[in-house]
């Protein structure tokens, strides 16, 4: 029984990466870093000022498996990161 089953998660796995990975994994990415971006412009609203709200949707959202975005603020540097519905935090100097 293992062959057959291994066999049909290969062919649904193909298939998936083949007729939808290309465009859904992206625009889903895109959609949890806007969420992840809304959130910090509402309840993280002093790290953001109106000034930098428009330059920080385009430049700080890092590519990655989980929502993640990189906010310098003068010597620092905030990343945020939310995996799993957990919310964190990192705090590092600018240049490092």
């Amino acid at each position: 029984m293992r062959p057959l089953f291994v066999g049909i998660g290969f062919t649904v796995k193909m298939v998936y990466n083949v007729a939808f990975a290309w465009w859904l994994d992206p625009w889903m990415q895109r959609k949890a870093n806007r969420a992840l971006l809304d959130d910090i412009k509402t309840y993280l609203y002093f790290l953001v000022s109106p000034s930098l709200t428009d330059v920080l949707t385009p430049l700080t959202v890092v590519k990655s498996e989980w929502p993640e975005v990189e906010i310098p603020w003068e010597n620092l540097l905030f990343t945020i990161t939310r995996w799993h519905g957990e919310t964190s935090v990192s705090v590092a100097p600018r240049h490092g």
